[in-house]
């Protein structure tokens, strides 16, 4: 009976290690790799929830670092010009991303496929001139700095501890998405959205509300990388290149499931890790060849490689 019961609950138990390793791994490892896992809980948050608009729902935002850049500005200010508490800065700075694509969604959503990307695409330039021109409150294109005060003084284990948190309610978030009725629907709209529409399905509702919760973590995660950093500046924040990389770290693990961009950050900051030591800039190509082997030979993803793997196997 003893033994039927740990079978049934092994998921569990095995989330359970995994979450005590990683609350613990820290302490036996150097600040470098601290580092790393921080900046790396960074990408995968932003992967997956950009995969919420873009592989639950299709549609393609190329503009998911304009979010990223307004949450961690957003905090930033409210700190040092309003001493908001830091947690409270943060939560404001991600509810600032998604009100912000809750006025831009509607005009946005209805152009719909590429014209949706490049759209996306030209609002993060957009945001990105705002703050450079905005100079008595952001520095411009000085940057901003963001000590935290003293007394809110966080070591790098508690930045660590943040980035883990929010990345875990992105992940849980998602995964209730997939399993639930409004996750069926974006599937739906995703896979023909005249058919989902024909059956009474809202699109324009839906995909609203995908894009305000997707860009609400955004934000979050930004205000985490602001702190985190205590030095930001327009040019890296409001990056084209950093949404790219959102949809690339998506598409490589495997858009539209849960796992798949985790396992596509994980691959892409380990390769960057690996490869920009000692091959500078060239390291970029090589992320650019592997994700066109990956998209050639596994369309839909490494994950679903994996998985018709061990299908064939079992």
């Amino acid at each position: 009976m003893n033994s039927k019961i740990v079978f049934k609950n092994i998921d569990k138990i095995f989330i359970t290690v995994v979450l005590l390793l990683l609350l613990l791994l820290p302490f036996f490892i150097s600040s470098y790799y601290v580092h790393f896992l921080i900046i790396l809980f960074i990408y995968m948050c932003l992967a997956e929830s950009w995969n919420i608009i873009g592989g639950f729902c299709g549609q393609v935002s190329f503009g998911h670092a304009a979010f990223f850049g307004v949450g961690a500005y957003a905090a930033s200010l409210l700190h040092v010009y309003l001493n908001f508490p830091v947690i409270f800065a943060i939560i404001l700075g991600g509810l600032a991303s998604s009100f912000l694509a809750l006025i831009i969604a509607y005009p946005f959503l209805k152009l719909k496929g590429p014209a949706f990307a490049i759209g996306t695409l030209g609002f993060t330039e957009f945001m990105k001139i705002i703050i450079l021109n905005e100079e008595k409150w952001t520095h411009g294109a000085a940057g901003f700095e963001n000590p935290v005060t003293t007394y809110l003084s966080i070591p790098k284990y508690g930045w660590y501890l943040g980035a883990l948190i929010i990345l875990l309610i992105t992940i849980f978030v998602s995964y209730k998405i997939s399993k639930s009725k409004f996750g069926l629907a974006l599937f739906s709209i995703k896979e023909d959205l005249e058919a989902a529409e024909a059956l009474g399905i809202n699109s324009i509702k839906y995909m609203i509300l995908a894009f305000t919760i997707s860009t609400f973590f955004a934000g979050l995660i930004g205000g985490i990388y602001a702190f985190y950093m205590t030095y930001i500046e327009p040019y890296s924040i409001f990056s084209s290149a950093l949404s790219i990389g959102c949809v690339t770290m998506s598409v490589l693990g495997g858009s539209g499931t849960v796992i798949g961009p985790l396992l596509g950050a994980l691959i892409i900051q380990l390769l960057n890790e690996f490869f920009k030591s000692f091959l500078a800039q060239t390291y970029l190509i090589i992320n650019g060849v592997i994700l066109i082997l990956v998209v050639l030979t596994m369309p839909e993803g490494i994950i679903s490689g994996i998985r018709k793997f061990i299908k064939s196997k079992y």
